[in-house]
């Protein structure tokens, strides 16, 4: 499968990888911060409703950052990575949607999803692969 660019360079698991932890780092200290600041170090009484909050949080972040004109979470921003579809284009909402959930089933089974990103030519996961998207490094122009 190519790209509309043959220039494209897919990005490998390890920063793919490293892109995560900082999205992780991203979302979880600054809600852990307002979760102690707001239930206190030791009394977590409303732990459900903040792990519900959690989970909306990190559903929305993951599925609306990249499509936007980021083409990327913040942690693949940073790293100069960024998501496109079959054609090299914008991923669209639905493909976003697909995307998130399909990371579920990459985690399934060990991971293996996810590793598979480290032994294919354009570096997918199960997820990519089932909602037509790369993971690219953004072209530097001078």
């Amino acid at each position: 499968m190519t790209t509309r660019n043959d220039n494209q360079q897919f990005a490998g698991f390890w920063i793919r990888f490293l892109a995560l932890a900082i999205d992780g780092a991203i979302t979880t200290i600054p809600f852990a911060i307002i979760g102690m600041t707001v239930f206190g170090a030791s009394d977590f009484r409303d732990i459900d409703s903040l792990l519900i909050s959690y989970a909306i949080l990190i559903t929305l972040y993951m599925i609306i950052f990249p499509v936007t004109s980021f083409q990327a979470t913040p942690g693949k921003a940073i790293l100069g990575l960024k998501l496109i579809d079959r054609e090299g284009g914008r991923i669209s909402i639905a493909q976003s949607i697909g995307r998130f959930f399909s990371q579920f089933l990459s985690q399934a089974f060990f991971f293996i999803g996810y590793l598979m990103v480290g032994f294919n030519r354009q570096k997918t996961g199960l997820h990519d692969i089932l909602a037509g998207t790369y993971v690219v490094k953004k072209q530097r122009y001078n």
